[in-house]
């Protein structure tokens, strides 16, 4: 076990000492979580630091500072512990700037408003080394790093697809998750702002948690936004891991497997001898491939202890053994070898003309070096120009040291048929391949499969999907079975049937059906599925991809129907209290009416007798009048 890696520092030229902007929440009273490590740790790299905040950044020219560091919070500080907004009027894109806030950054351009998250584990968090080419220089990729001492420390990553920085370092689980992010000068962030300087976004946060490695690799980031050199560690591997010392050469050198997360899988082959750092390609449990020289194709495999070498299977010539015409046979020679340096068995040999299989031929063992000749007859040949094609081990039975070498092709093109008196004509002639014993030739090429692209369905609905296979080829296909691969889909949502299909004869079509059936509290969702088809056949087995998309909405609450009444008032019955009223007004009408009689009937009279309207009788005298 290794820890804590001693360092190779380069020393020309030697790192300038800087004057660095540090961005905090109190200057006289750093926060020892998040503030007061990353002071220590710029002094202690020779810069000097000032101290700004919320009361004196307007006392300061910041074109006086060769680099900006925002030493802000992750997303799960109260508010006020959060860096107050006067960030926002900082120069952070005119000047070299690390950021570590969760805050900030959609301000400057770096991200889209909502693309930064904050992760949380009971463990420990790791970071993957995506891209060394810039503060993580000398770490090979994939090199998973231990962000914190103690667990339960949260991590900031950013959204790269909404965002315009470029991944240095990730969330082990995903590349687009970037914990450590960069943009040189010159880049054009979201805002349409232009950087003039280089910017880093650190989100690695509670510095005062750090391991040596972040601690080492916060220190290139600040190098390398200052153009300084970076520190090179003097091993390949930061942090805790495994080293297995191995002999590959038996010339008593020593290499090395490295199992960078101390979890029984080895990750790099490294020889410090010629100092190459290669990933390792698991092929079995405790079984490894070996690169050695980082060319892309295998050397070695340590299995369990053991060191050997792979094979590496070709086909080394297709050759023409004669020049026949039309309707003649063609003699070929075809030879397979093993150039490689471990001997393979058990695999196969198919030969091609055109479009269609000639033959198969299992090869029980080829040693290193060893050759393997095949000689082949095709009869009654058409005109025209042809290709022989030969593949070998063509399911990768065997692991190679070079997978990309395995097959060759070669055209010859049939002339007419000359005929002399005597000679043979073509009539009746039939078309047919010979290899020792007659042939059926075998069409390559591919079932057809036909499914909708989308299905909709509402919450609590069901619904079949049917999926139609034909078979257009000359030869039957047997046992295709569905397979489902989605991210989230329960799989007891659906089902089909029949579960496979036993037989498809050449011309045959036939359907299975999927049944889906969500549950009515399922989630609003679009569901990617990913089908895949496995297949045998008298050729070999193959396996068919095709996609659909299930998309569930929301099922709409039902709308009680409502139902007005409106109640209109009964007439009013006629009563006998409403004869009565209606007889008095009558008679008062009548009254008032008799009286205007009277009065216009015997006022002429009245005046005859000495009344005066007005004024009374004359003489004041009073008269009664008495009517009759």
């Amino acid at each position: 076990m290794k820890r804590a890696i001693l360092l190779i520092i380069l020393l020309l030229p030697i790192v300038q000492a800087a004057n660095i902007a540090l961005v905090v929440k109190n200057s006289s009273n750093l926060d020892y979580v998040h503030e007061y490590r990353i002071n220590r740790i710029l002094k202690d790299m020779g810069h000097s630091v000032t101290l700004i905040d919320s009361s004196n950044y307007q006392n300061y020219n910041f074109n006086s500072f060769s680099a900006i560091i925002v030493a802000g919070r992750p997303s799960n500080v109260y508010a006020s512990e959060q860096l107050d907004d006067f960030v926002t009027l900082l120069p952070l894109n005119e000047k070299p700037t690390i950021m570590i806030d969760s805050v900030y950054p959609d301000d400057f351009g770096w991200i889209q408003p909502g693309a930064i998250g904050t992760v949380f584990s009971s463990g420990p968090i790791y970071i993957n080394v995506v891209d060394n080419s810039t503060m993580l220089s000398g770490l090979p990729t994939n090199t998973k790093i231990r962000t914190h001492i103690i667990n339960n420390k949260p991590v900031l990553n950013i959204e790269l697809t909404r965002s315009v920085l470029n991944t240095s370092a990730s969330l082990p689980s995903s590349n687009i998750y970037s914990v450590i992010a960069f943009a040189d000068q010159g880049t054009t962030l979201l805002n349409n702002n232009v950087t003039m300087a280089r910017i880093v976004f650190f989100g690695i946060t509670e510095p005062l948690y750090w391991t040596d490695e972040v601690e080492l690799i916060f220190k290139n980031s600040v190098n390398w936004v200052l153009n300084n050199n970076l520190i090179i560690p003097s091993q390949p591997f930061l942090g805790e891991y495994n080293l297995l010392p191995i002999n590959l050469y038996n010339d008593g050198s020593r290499q090395f497997l490295v199992d960078l997360g101390k979890d029984g899988v080895y990750d790099k082959f490294w020889d410090p001898n010629t100092a190459i750092v290669t990933n390792l390609y698991l092929v079995s449990p405790n079984v490894y491939a070996i690169d050695v020289n980082s060319d892309g194709v295998y050397d070695f495999i340590y299995d369990n202890g053991v060191i050997r070498g792979l094979p590496d299977l070709i086909i080394k010539s297709i050759n023409f053994e004669n020049e026949p015409k039309e309707g003649e046979k063609l003699n070929i020679k075809i030879i397979a070898k093993n150039q490689g340096n471990y001997i393979a068995r058990n695999f196969k040999l198919v030969v091609f003309f055109d479009s269609y299989l000639l033959d198969t031929r299992t090869i029980s063992s080829l040693d290193k070096d060893q050759e393997y000749t095949y000689n082949i007859e095709i009869v009654n040949l058409p005109k025209g120009q042809h290709e022989i094609k030969a593949i070998i081990d063509q399911e990768n039975v065997i692991f190679e040291g070079n997978e990309n070498n395995n097959e060759l092709s070669k055209s010859y093109v049939i002339s007419y048929q000359s005929y002399s008196s005597g000679g043979r004509g073509t009539s009746g002639a039939t078309t047919q391949t010979t290899v020792q014993n007659p042939l059926i030739i075998m069409e390559q090429g591919n079932i057809t499969i036909n499914l909708p692209n989308k299905i909709e369905l509402l919450q609590g609905e069901s619904v079949y999907v049917e999926i139609k296979f034909f078979n257009p080829l000359n030869y039957s296909i047997y046992d295709i079975y569905p397979l489902v691969d989605s991210d989230g889909l329960n799989s007891n949502w659906y089902s089909f049937t029949p579960e496979k299909i036993d037989v498809l004869n050449p011309n045959e079509q036939k359907t299975i059906k999927m049944k889906i059936s969500v549950p009515e509290d399922s989630k609003i969702y679009t569901y990617k599925i990913s089908f895949r088809f496995s297949s045998k056949s008298d050729v070999g087995t193959k396996t068919y991809k095709e996609t659909m998309y299930l998309q569930i909405k929301e099922r709409a609450m039902p709308i009680e129907p409502s139902i007005t009444t409106t109640t209109l008032p009964e007439k009013q019955k006629i009563t006998g209290l409403t004869i009565s009223v209606v007889f008095k007004w009558f008679a008062v009408a009548i009254g008032i009416v008799m009286l205007v009689i009277l009065v216009w009937f015997y006022y002429p009279k009245l005046a005859k007798s000495g009344y005066i309207p007005g004024k009374g009788w004359k003489g004041n005298k009073k008269r009664r009048i008495f009517f009759l």
